[in-house]
């Protein structure tokens, strides 16, 4: 050991020797090949001799450093998860509620009906505390679709795809305790033991109705097809069967009147035997589907029809490849009051634990590839999506847990080391919390969009690629000349400058790029952009902190056995002194050329880039070569890139494979608009004037998006009650909102007027003036009256302010104390509150209203 000492000292003593000035007090004349190392003066980061200060620190305590580090960026994380889910923070994602530009007129218009019912609400709560009890089961609260698809040409109604789909149908229905769950049918009772569950809306009901009369359904059918008699029954159908637009009835024939009405009657008679009962089918299928696309053309008819059939079943398709069934689940449940707040949520657990306690697996069986020959069976149910998003998002977390893993593996294989690897992967995932600092605690973002979740792919890529930026320097530095392989503060500090600038620009264009996300309008894509620019400039200075001090110890203590003081010990413990290697610093000072010169690279990768690709774009006919490929390729992609449009129909966020993603398609493509889809309602309102949004920054304060605005000079004077009265009136005789407005049952525009049962009301109480309206003083008395009153348009006991004010927004906007402003809606025909249809489709039929 004593004579290694010294053959050491002697080997440094004449190293030291080359470096001292000759004779002539000059010094060697440092070699041009050693153009890595460049002349340094003293500052504030480098030391005299070019060595960064900070990496001194690193070289000299490496374990600290690293631990310390490691220190700081967990106390940081813990303080930015400790904010986001700490106090009444329980899900630390944003409950986006806007999620659109909000400096849009249809933006503004929204909002301002939205946050005065909400101002309108809390106030009138301070008033009005209790609720009225609704009956037992009266209220939709829920709905399950059965969605059918034909196997087979001939499509889903033939006699072995109807009593597949009969079976499927009835395995919840036969289930005693359905009675408990459905929505019960309080036409003509009012207690609950005489009530029945509302039957599902089925093509079953069609098809095993109790009663079919095949002579009857031919003459019917015939008469029907008959072109003349056709157009005088749809023109005037709507008098004989609902008494609306009789005067039409002035400019037909007796003849042609008596015919219609006969005709109106016998369809009716058909009709009336719809219900199910039969356990046969109740006649030939093609015979009962060709009945359906006869009547379905005719507008007073098509509400009994339409749900059943997809959109191309025709008279002259008599054939549908699609179709769904409907149940009905009722609120509120024995032993509760209400169906929303608190009582809600109770209830839909209970409906939902019914269903997967007793027929998720029978369900599952149903909708199983193999359980009929002729139809695929899907289902869809609101109350149980939860439970198949958790299963998806515990599928998807599994794989990225799969991605985070072979990242980690590919990290170790490229470095060749499980402790780089390792080290490398905890700064890429302590980015994100990190990130969340800056942004939380440092700028006050409360924005966190579960968009933002996504930088972990991104940072796992980005921070792998610096690490391998990192250790490519690192080895490259081996080959570098005695200049920089000094010592190993020498070394590192030549590994920082030639990666950190690098990485630095690669993280700066990168962090641009995503900031330039704040040109969006949207919200949440602000959120997202910010958030991946912190995540990357965390990973960068975790890269050249924690990583750099990580490779330091890998040099000292795992790139070789370290050495130890030990009597007998050379080095982690081996007293074999033959076994120790020296660092690879050391071998590369002692590898390196006497005149300084760079040793020659060792991996092909740089010899493939200095030489043959290096020759290749110094060839000027190479480079015009590629020029012309690249121009080639860029006139197409303009081409194509001016021929792109905005999307046509709503994003799929599921595998088209999936089950719960072909019954969303399905719905949502393949049938017409039903009297029974709810469609998106529209408000018409007076009373209110535009919110401003100044003070509005949704990053800083995602529930603030302005203040409600009333209309100062606004009176709900008896001249306005008369004009919203007329204005009621126009839409409910109108024929010409067909195209816009759905019809209802009796085939009417579906449209919601307090105005009928105020006027009504007023009459009956005697509140009214001499033109029958109550005066501008008294309505606020009166309208206090007339909201505690039951409601005639519903069967579940509402009272007028629970009935009015339930379709998402209030329409009688009463605070307890003074009536703000009014509102009527129209339920839209092609537009519903579940699709998100194009931009251009939404505009056209928004714009119309």
């Amino acid at each position: 050991s004593r004579k290694l000492m010294e053959k050491n000292r002697e080997t440094d003593d004449s190293e030291n020797q080359r470096d001292k000035p000759t004779e002539l007090g000059l010094k060697e004349p440092e070699s041009s090949f050693s153009s890595s190392v460049q002349p340094a003066e003293k500052n504030l980061f480098t030391d005299d001799e070019g060595r960064l200060i900070f990496v001194n620190q690193i070289v000299r305590c490496p374990c600290i450093s690293l631990i310390l580090v490691i220190i700081i960026a967990l106390a940081v994380s813990i303080i930015a998860l400790a904010v986001a889910f700490g106090g009444s923070n329980k899900n630390p994602f944003t409950d986006d509620q806007a999620q659109y530009a909000l400096n849009d007129i249809r933006s503004i218009k929204y909002d301002t009906l939205r946050l005065a019912s909400e101002a309108v609400s809390a106030d009138r709560s301070k008033v009005i505390v209790s609720k009225t009890p609704l009956k037992t089961q009266s209220t939709s609260v829920g709905v399950f679709y059965w969605i059918y698809e034909a196997k087979t040409k001939e499509g889903i109604f033939t006699k072995d795809a109807m009593m597949d789909i009969l079976k499927a149908e009835s395995q919840i229905m036969k289930d005693d305790r359905y009675k408990d769950f459905c929505l019960r049918d309080y036409d003509n009772v009012s207690v609950y033991e005489q009530t029945e569950c509302v039957r599902p809306l089925s093509a079953t009901l069609i098809f095993f109705a109790e009663k079919w009369d095949p002579v009857l359904v031919k003459n019917v059918t015939d008469r029907l097809m008959e072109t003349r008699q056709a157009e005088i029954y749809k023109k005037l159908a709507p008098c004989i069967e609902f008494k609306i637009n009789c005067a039409i009835k002035e400019d037909v024939p007796t003849v042609d009147y008596d015919a219609a009405k006969r005709l109106s009657d016998d369809i009716k008679s058909i009709m009336q035997w719809w219900n199910g009962k039969n356990k046969e089918l109740a006649g030939d299928p093609k015979e009962i589907a060709k009945f359906c696309a006869l009547i379905r053309q005719f507008p007073t008819r098509s509400p009994f029809v339409d749900f059943y059939f997809d959109a191309n079943f025709t008279s002259a398709n008599p054939v549908s490849m699609y179709s769904r069934s409907l149940y009905r689940w009722g609120g509120p449940l024995k032993g509760y009051t209400l169906v929303d707040g608190k009582e809600g949520e109770d209830q839909d657990q209970v409906l939902r634990k019914w269903i997967i306690d007793n027929h998720l697996k029978d369900i599952d069986k149903t909708t199983s590839s193999g359980y009929s020959n002729y139809v695929d069976i899907f289902y869809f149910m609101s109350a149980l999506i939860f439970d198949v998003l958790i299963r998806i998002l515990i599928f998807d977390a599994m794989n990225a847990i799969i991605s985070i893993l072979l990242v980690f593996f590919y990290i170790w294989y490229m470095v060749g080391s499980a402790f780089l690897a390792v080290i490398g992967m905890v700064e890429i995932l302590l980015s994100l919390p990190t990130a969340w600092f800056f942004v939380r605690c440092i700028f006050q973002i409360k924005y966190f969009g579960g968009l933002n979740m996504l930088c972990i792919f991104i940072v796992c890529a980005i921070g792998a690629d610096d690490i391998f930026v990192f250790m490519d320097a690192y080895n490259q530095s081996k080959v570098k000349g005695r200049h920089v392989n000094k010592d190993m503060a020498t070394r590192m500090s030549w590994v920082y400058r030639k990666s950190g600038l690098a990485m630095l620009i690669t993280s700066a264009t990168t962090c641009a790029a995503f900031l330039c996300c704040l040109s969006s309008p949207i919200a949440g894509t602000q959120s997202f952009g910010i958030f991946a620019a912190f995540v990357i400039l965390a990973d960068y200075l975790y890269v050249m902190s924690m990583f750099c001090t990580a490779v330091v110890v890998y040099h000292d203590y795992f790139e070789k056995p370290p050495l130890c003081q030990a009597p007998g010990c050379c080095g982690c413990c081996v007293k074999d002194c033959s076994r120790v290697k020296t660092s690879s610093t050391e071998l590369a000072r002692q590898n390196s050329h006497e005149d300084g010169r760079e040793s020659e690279a060792e991996d092909r990768i740089t010899l493939f880039f200095s030489t043959t690709f290096a020759n290749f774009i110094l060839d000027y006919k190479c480079r015009i070569g590629t020029a012309l490929v690249l121009i080639g390729w860029l006139v197409p992609a303009i081409i194509y890139t001016t021929k792109l449009t905005p999307t046509t129909k709503t994003e799929q966020f599921l595998k088209d494979t999936h089950p719960l993603q072909k019954s969303i398609t399905i719905l949502n493509e393949k049938f017409p608009i039903s009297t029974q889809d709810r469609g998106l309602d529209v408000f018409y309102v007076w009373g209110l004037e535009d919110i401003s949004r100044r003070g509005v920054n949704q990053l800083l304060d995602d529930k603030f998006l302005g203040d409600a605005k009333f209309s100062p000079s606004w009176k709900f004077s008896p001249a306005c009650q008369q004009k919203l009265y007329d204005v009621c009136n126009s839409i409910k005789q109108s024929q010409d909102l067909s195209d816009l407005i759905k019809l209802k049952d009796d085939g009417t525009p579906s449209h919601r007027c307090f105005l009928y049962e105020w006027k009504d009301t007023v009459s009956k109480e005697g509140w009214g003036n001499a033109q029958g309206w109550v005066d501008t003083l008294q309505v606020d008395q009166d309208m206090q009256k007339f909201l505690a009153m039951p409601t005639t348009m519903s069967k579940s006991n509402q009272v007028m302010l629970d009935y009015y004010n339930e379709l998402g927004a209030d329409q009688i906007g009463y605070d307890g104390k003074t009536l703000k402003y009014v509102a009527i809606s129209v339920e839209a025909k092609h537009l519903d509150r579940w699709s998100n249809p194009s931009e251009t489709f939404t505009r056209r039929y928004y714009d119309s209203f």
